[in-house]
């Protein structure tokens, strides 16, 4: 007779690997780790980790717990009965893994001072500024308008003095000016008014032409207007729902932000601003 086998006890159920069960369906569905590192943007080295359970060379368990949830993902799995397999008590290393916070840094005395010393510089700098201001750019101007009131005072009077003896040795027709020579008055007419002397009466008119902007404000938005001697007439920011009108002697330089805001007519017509509207601020000139 044979002799029977003998029996031999098997051996405990061993806890299943979260990174066997990783490489198992990754295989199935034929894709290789540099594959699943590309999609999950990890490098093919922490791929490898992940299948062998070397958490010890993964950043933190924070870490970790996402990197395997992300891959649970990719290959379909469900991410969080994954992560019950994974037994931190059987894993010293993992459950070893702590996140130190991060501590306040004191800085010494004296650095605190090294870290002010920009700051103090550039207050240096604006009174040393304005100091050079004050003293070579305003004091010369008041001391040139002391000096040309001075010079003023002593130049003696150019306008010819008349004595008395003068003017009894000279003779009575060169006193006064001559009759013909005076300028004849306006003679009254028949009807009370006064009559314009001919030099008055041939000079024209002068007419000034002044150009009417009328603005309406949708939006808020800032306004810009110059008259033809570049002065600004008007230079405002504006709210929603108001109205402003500007007048001005042409030509009128105007610039406006937020022009898909506003509305615009000049001298009672409307003007479009978009062909002259750029990144929405219009610049144009209304002659």
């Amino acid at each position: 007779m044979k002799k029977a086998p003998e029996l031999v006890d098997e051996p405990a159920h061993a806890p299943i690997s979260v990174g066997a069960i990783l490489k198992h369906t990754r295989d199935q569905q034929n894709l290789s780790i540099p594959d699943v590192a590309k999609q999950l943007r990890l490098s093919i080295a922490q791929v490898e980790w992940l299948e062998a359970d070397a958490y010890d060379r993964l950043p933190g368990l924070v870490f970790v717990r996402g990197f395997l949830r992300n891959y649970a993902r990719l290959l379909g799995l469900n991410g969080d009965e994954l992560l019950s397999h994974l037994v931190l008590e059987q894993n010293p290393v993992l459950s070893s893994i702590v996140v130190e916070r991060a501590r306040p840094i004191t800085l010494p005395f004296y650095r605190k001072w090294v870290a002010l010393l920009p700051y103090f510089f550039g207050l240096l700098l604006c009174i040393a500024v304005v100091l050079v201001y004050e003293l070579f750019i305003i004091a010369p101007d008041e001391d040139d308008s002391q000096e040309q009131t001075e010079v003023a005072q002593n130049v003696p009077d150019a306008s010819p003095t008349v004595s008395k003896l003068d003017v009894a040795n000279t003779p009575v027709s060169t006193v006064g000016p001559k009759p013909e020579q005076q300028k004849p008055a306006d003679q009254p007419l028949a009807n009370g008014t006064v009559a314009p002397s001919s030099a008055a009466s041939n000079m024209p008119p002068v007419a000034v032409e002044v150009g009417k902007i009328s603005i309406k404000f949708i939006a808020s938005s800032w306004v810009d207007v110059r008259d033809r001697d570049d002065r600004v007439i008007y230079s405002q920011l504006n709210q929603a729902g108001t109205e402003r009108v500007v007048e001005g002697i042409p030509p009128l330089r105007i610039v406006v932000g937020n022009a898909a805001g506003v509305r615009l007519a000049y001298n009672g017509k409307p003007f479009d601003m978009a062909p002259f509207t750029n990144i929405d601020v219009a610049r144009f000139t209304l002659e």
